[in-house]
């Protein structure tokens, strides 16, 4: 598609730079950054203001009570840390959410510094990810040649990925599976792949001045760029002091105040011009001394984010960068390698990973090959008297299949789950196109009288075999959610759920192509009913902990684009909660499970026993804060909960009986508009699921 200039506002930051990625779809700071660029928000000292036109009457009175909030009592905010799954439910990952009020501040040092961040993000040659220029257009993404009304309704431009465009490589796959790498492997005969264990956690934030104006003291002062900047992660980091909860509620929490916060997109930002440095230092090193290695010529070596690539020919040239690395890492609080993930491969550089990988690729390729293509038209079954659909697939075997591909290569699916959803995604949105286009020439033929009595036969098998095909297709989707119940994963299968469902809904493509909308309820019918069968499955066999809760919780989010009479049993869903909203303090649940459920629950009166449960234990969250707008997580509470169309008044009046007394009116003419953070109501999932898949920006 053609690219779209993107509107040139340092606000937009707040959309692409200050949150972690692993958020529910509701959550976002869409609406926030709309506000902010209203009201012009800026800082007078540490006063957030507003310098843009004067508003009048009610919105006037929001803007001033909204300002008020995110300035609070002036104390040091507090940020929210919650954890996601990392790998199989044995381990965790911490992200953190940072006070609005300090994204201001981001944003008032990117305005200042944007330029001083490039300068300091491109002194290496080793990285494969860096910010080149701040961006300035934006090229949207369509997997489906027609367009698509609801899968369109969004403006790229409004929700671009970053601030800036980077360079090389948008991920690691692009870098396998590019020419580069081809080249690098017929030049050189080995490989070593090394990873920086826990990289964000051990990178110490008060050596970064040390780093960029090359001194052995340490720089204080504020006003310089990597001070300010310093100044501003340690200000985010308050308070942070958190255990694995892996680890149990018992044993020594670490102390994370000076370590990287790890979600947002500034905080790789601070690590790359860390590690960056180090780069510069290893260069320098393997270019001095009695043994002199030239990069290019000696050896290549690469970096993306954590993770590095070191290409040779001769040991002694492996020996020394190996000794030259561990040395440098160390010199910086002892950031040292994963053990685990140290290995030289010999050429061909191909390992079980990437076997894996191209395997998963031929399943998915074999699941969406269209048939009418493969086979230069529809084979006739004259035993049968039928039209092979022209996709055909059943879960067990595609499930049998991916299950040999792991076993023979001996990887785990969370190793390669994110390349082949995402394979599978592309391909699924270019096949719906294509039966939409089948289908819609068969009801055009039907409803103009073109068909005979074989040709109604074969439009009404196609239907049928078509529904078979999606129930399978669903049941296989939820086979890999169950199989890698981590974030990305959830976020995936419920994207490819929610096209799916809006096909058959005829949602999915624009009015000059109706075909879906002449489904019958028959088809869309057993559509539903698969997909509550899967989900009701997931909840009998799981209960929600901080570990499964916002991933599984998240999936649940396909239950508000299907009709309300297909509800879970209450019994099922009470089984699946438990006892984690009972008390606070067993640490079992957080705001974003809670809010998530909310927003589940609250497309009805269904559960209602959940959502009050669910509301106290809201309710206990804000009192343990001492009902604090300082403290993020008893911010975005307060207003998230005032702003709410399903919840009860009572609990809103118990908020406003507490909080400090200057800000009760402030939160009564908040709770009169929509959230800032949230969208509690006009939420379209498949317009959620677009902006989360954000256009790329160059």
């Amino acid at each position: 598609m053609k690219k779209q200039r993107i509107k040139q506002t340092i606000y937009r930051i707040l959309m692409s730079e200050v949150l972690p990625y692993e958020l529910p779809l509701f959550v976002s700071n869409n609406r926030y950054y709309i506000i902010a660029d209203m009201l012009r928000l800026c800082f007078h000292g540490d006063r957030v203001i507003s310098r843009g036109k004067s508003l009048k009457g009610k919105n006037n009175d929001w803007a001033n009570a909204f300002i008020t909030l995110l300035n609070g009592n002036g104390e040091k905010k507090k940020s929210f840390n919650y954890f996601i799954n990392k790998k199989d439910g044995k381990k965790a990952r911490e992200l953190v959410m940072v006070h609005p009020y300090m994204q201001l501040k981001l944003m008032e040092f990117y305005k200042s510094c944007d330029s001083l961040i490039l300068n300091f993000c491109q002194k290496s040659h080793f990285s494969l990810r860096y910010p080149l220029k701040r961006a300035t257009f934006v090229r949207p993404k369509s997997n489906m040649p027609k367009a698509a009304a609801e899968y369109l309704d969004y403006k790229a431009n409004d929700t671009p990925k970053h601030y800036f465009h980077y360079e090389k490589y948008q991920n690691i796959n692009a870098f396998y599976a590019g020419r580069e790498f081809q080249r690098l492997e017929n030049h050189f005969k080995f490989l070593y792949k090394a990873d920086i264990h826990h990289c964000f956690d051990v990178i110490p934030i008060d050596e970064l001045s040390q780093l960029l104006y090359q001194t052995t003291e340490k720089i204080n002062d504020s006003c310089t760029f990597a001070g300010r900047f310093t100044r501003l992660m340690s200000e985010m980091n308050e308070g942070r002091s958190h255990q694995d909860p892996t680890q149990g509620r018992i044993g020594v929490k670490k102390d994370k105040t000076n370590s990287v916060l790890i979600g947002p997109e500034f905080s790789r930002l601070f690590a790359e011009m860390f590690l960056q440095q180090i780069d510069v230092a290893m260069e320098k090193r393997m270019s001095y001394g009695p043994e002199l290695y030239s990069l290019h010529r000696d050896y290549e070596c690469f970096r993306y984010v954590d993770d590095i690539f070191f290409f040779y020919n001769d040991p002694k040239v492996y020996s020394k960068f190996y000794g030259v690395l561990i040395e440098e890492l160390h010199k910086h609080g002892g950031i040292r390698l994963n053990i685990e993930k140290n290995h030289i491969y010999e050429t061909p550089f191909v390992n079980k990973l990437t076997i894996a990988r191209r395997a998963l690729g031929l399943v998915v390729e074999k699941m969406l090959e269209d048939r009418l293509h493969t086979t230069q038209g529809m084979k006739l079954r004259e035993e049968q008297n039928f039209y092979d659909f022209p996709l055909k697939m059943k879960a067990q075997y595609a499930i049998i299949d991916v299950k040999t591909i792991l076993k023979q290569n001996d990887v785990q699916f969370n190793e390669v789950s994110a390349g082949m959803l995402a394979h599978l995604h592309r391909k699924l949105s270019k096949a719906l196109d294509e039966i939409d286009t089948l289908m819609d020439e068969y009801r055009s033929g039907g409803t103009i009288g073109l068909l005979d009595r074989k040709g109604m036969s074969i439009w009404l098998g196609y239907e049928k075999q078509m529904v078979y095909y999606f129930r399978e297709m669903i049941k296989f989707l939820f086979y890999l959610f169950n199989s890698d119940m981590r974030m990305n994963t959830s976020i995936r299968v419920l994207s490819l759920l929610n096209m799916i469902v809006s096909y058959f809904q005829g949602r999915l493509f624009n009015e000059t192509s109706a075909s879906s909308k002449a489904l019958s309820d028959d088809a869309k019918n057993k559509i539903y009913k698969t997909i509550i069968d899967e989900l009701t499955f997931i909840l009998k066999h799981n209960h929600l902990n901080m570990l499964n809760g916002l991933e599984i919780s998240y999936l649940m989010m396909i239950l508000n684009c299907i009709p309300e009479n297909y509800e879970i049993d209450i019994r099922i869903w009470n089984s699946f909660i438990g006892d984690a909203f009972d008390h606070y303090e067993d640490e079992k649940a957080n705001i974003l499970m809670a809010l998530t459920l909310m927003m589940v629950f609250g497309r009805n009166n269904v559960n209602r026993s959940s959502r009050n449960t669910i509301c106290r234990w809201l309710i206990e969250d804000v009192r343990m804060h001492n009902w604090s707008v300082d403290d993020t997580e008893s911010f975005l509470i307060m207003i998230n909960m005032m702003t709410s169309p399903f919840i009860e008044h009572a609990y809103k009046d118990e908020i406003l009986s507490h909080v400090e007394e200057r800000f009760r009116r402030p939160l009564e003419i908040i709770s009169k508009q929509r959230s800032p953070f949230m969208q509690w109501s006009e939420f379209k999932l498949a317009k959620a699921c677009q902006a989360k898949y954000a256009a790329d920006v160059y």
